[in-house]
């Protein structure tokens, strides 16, 4: 291990966001689609283990381990949905380290898989979704607006959502 919890192979990410700032250093080896971090007393819960909003955050990253996959357009691809099962705890200090599997990228999805361990040990394992749209850091500023639907401007209070953002049709409030 070098130094920061940098591990041979893996290389610091830039996490850019205010949340991605906050959850600490994350690390990827693109050639072996792997993420990860070391947990710090800031991912720790009440109990002295890994959060387990922690980890759904960590998982819910893995999207990075796949983004040059065959059919996966490059850019941002929010979360349509994810689960997490969680196996046994991860403990201040360990190693946790997701292993990515891209299980299938359509035109407008993407389905992800990864088994999360800590210290070599099975800790969790995931599935996840994301909309395979490939924005820019300017392309998903604009989703937070409020977008025109397909027969004109969405509705007084109308909350479309990530399939209902047709793109290219922004309107403003």
């Amino acid at each position: 291990m070098r130094q920061g919890g940098e591990r041979d192979g893996f290389e610091r990410l830039d996490l850019i966001s205010g949340y991605g700032i906050a959850f600490g250093p994350v690390y990827l080896n693109r050639s072996q689609r792997k993420l990860g971090f070391a947990v710090e007393p800031r991912h720790l819960n009440p109990f002295g283990v890994c959060h387990g909003g922690a980890m759904a955050t960590f998982a819910d990253l893995q999207i990075i381990a796949v983004n040059d996959g065959p059919r996966v357009k490059p850019g941002f691809s929010p979360t349509v949905s994810m689960s997490v099962d969680y196996l046994s705890p991860a403990r201040l200090g360990d190693w946790v380290e997701a292993a990515v599997t891209l299980a299938k990228a359509t035109r407008t999805l993407i389905f992800t898989q990864a088994l999360i361990t800590a210290n070599g040990e099975p800790v969790a394992r995931t599935t996840a979704l994301y909309r395979n749209v490939g924005l820019d850091a300017q392309g998903a500023a604009r989703m937070g607006r409020l977008v025109a639907h397909e027969g004109g401007p969405a509705g007084e209070g109308a909350q479309p959502t990530l399939a209902q953002i047709p793109r290219g049709k922004e309107a403003t409030p």
